[in-house]
């Protein structure tokens, strides 16, 4: 009996003599075809890695002359894929996949066979998608989803191994356009709600910045989700498939969020006035493009404001707190985010002027100082430093507040 041992994980080889009394290599694999039928594949040479190279030359050759792999196009695939995936994802994951799938994956490789994908044919897809950008418009992100999706479906045609690689494996990602700046200070999001003021979507704007709720959670908040002065987010409305679901983004999203007193007097006049606490004219819920248009025309009349998206509104909320001192890890769940780095990465900054101002000073052989930190709170004064003896009492008091925050937030996992 030969001797046999694996190689790289898969199939097997082993040493036996030829015709000529010559020692060779000889290494097998079998494969499964996606019908169901399962074919030995063998090759020979001196060595056990070249036997292994012209090994899988040949499995690959087989697998792709099957009739479905040589049949199937990345449309059929797409199909399968997205079926096979129906199960395990939102319906509004799979409104989003369907999306990119149609506007920019398959128009570019639809008709091409699974098998002769190569990676420059992704590469010269998403340079169309980029192509169609414009100054209003930036397709980077739409770009980088179609390269995932199109990757995420050719690794399960490896698996079902209709192919030997996925040609999307190794394609870069694109990296979104770098914003100078994507939130405002306390002092220009006073600005905005003074702009609003009078406005219809004056209350939705306030209570954008002074919970960070996403836009979603907003538009399906019901008043029986106002418990005394905080938000419970228990759902979420999806402007894919437009229909709110009842179960938040993540686990982590659903949460309770403390409110003001400011947001209590804005939404006083409107209780009693059907089952949502921002509905539409007729009862149902708003059209997120409506509300987007609103906060654009409302941004365009405060001179000198930096043009956000409805969804800045996050960052603004979660970079006051950073700014306030509260601990990552309550602003973590305050926003609703599975993760305190992907909150902190994500919606919190540091103004250059505040790392300049933080000036550690050691006194020889006498207690030093911090000075010199202030706050850029759009003409806030200068904030108490830690450590000073003003700012123990400050910092007692802000933790005790946080403490209360989390004691409010805290809502038991369903």
């Amino acid at each position: 009996m030969p001797r046999q041992r694996a190689l790289s994980g898969q199939g097997t080889a082993y040493k036996e003599r030829d015709r000529n009394g010559r020692v060779v290599w000889v290494a097998e694999i079998t494969v499964t075809l996606p019908n169901g039928l399962k074919k030995r594949v063998r090759a020979r040479a001196r060595t056990a890695e070249e036997a292994v190279r012209l090994r899988d030359a040949r499995a690959n050759a087989v697998r792709l002359a099957n009739p479905d792999a040589d049949r199937m196009t990345v449309r059929d695939l797409a199909d399968r894929w997205l079926a096979a995936r129906a199960h395990e994802l939102k319906p509004s994951t799979l409104v989003t996949y369907r999306k990119s799938l149609d506007a920019y994956v398959l128009p570019a490789l639809g008709d091409v066979r699974v098998g002769r994908v190569m990676p420059l044919d992704v590469e010269t897809m998403l340079a169309r998608v980029l192509a169609t950008a414009n100054e209003r418009r930036d397709m980077r992100a739409a770009a980088d989803r179609a390269r995932r999706v199109t990757s995420s479906m050719f690794e399960q045609a490896r698996r079902w191994k209709l192919v030997t690689e996925n040609p999307a494996a190794e394609v870069a990602a694109i990296r979104p356009r770098e914003r100078e700046r994507g939130y405002w200070t306390q002092d220009e999001a006073e600005r905005f709600l003074v702009a609003a003021e009078g406005e219809r979507y004056e209350p939705l704007f306030r209570a954008a910045l002074e919970t960070g709720l996403r836009l979603g959670e907003l538009l399906a908040l019901r008043w029986a989700d106002v418990e005394g002065r905080a938000f419970v987010v228990r759902r979420t409305f999806s402007s894919d498939t437009g229909e709110v679901q009842e179960q938040p983004k993540s686990a982590a999203g659903r949460r309770k969020v403390p409110i003001g007193m400011p947001l209590i007097e804005a939404l006083g006049p409107r209780r009693g006035s059907g089952e949502l606490v921002f509905p539409a004219r007729g009862g149902g819920v708003l059209s997120p493009s409506s509300v987007r248009r609103a906060f654009d025309r409302i941004q365009a009349k405060v001179k000198g404001l930096p043009r956000l998206k409805v969804h800045d509104c996050r960052r603004t909320y979660a970079s006051l707190l950073a700014a306030a001192g509260y601990h990552p890890s309550l602003i973590q769940r305050l926003l609703g985010h599975a993760s305190v780095d992907m909150a902190m990465r994500v919606y919190t900054s540091v103004a250059e002027e505040s790392v300049e101002g933080a000036v550690l000073s050691l006194g020889g052989g006498k207690r030093g100082s911090v000075r010199g930190v202030e706050a850029h709170q759009g003409g806030g004064g200068r904030a108490k430093v830690k450590g000073s003896p003003g700012a123990r009492s400050a910092s007692a008091s802000r933790d005790s507040r946080a403490r209360a925050g989390v004691r409010r937030s805290r809502v038991r996992s369903s």
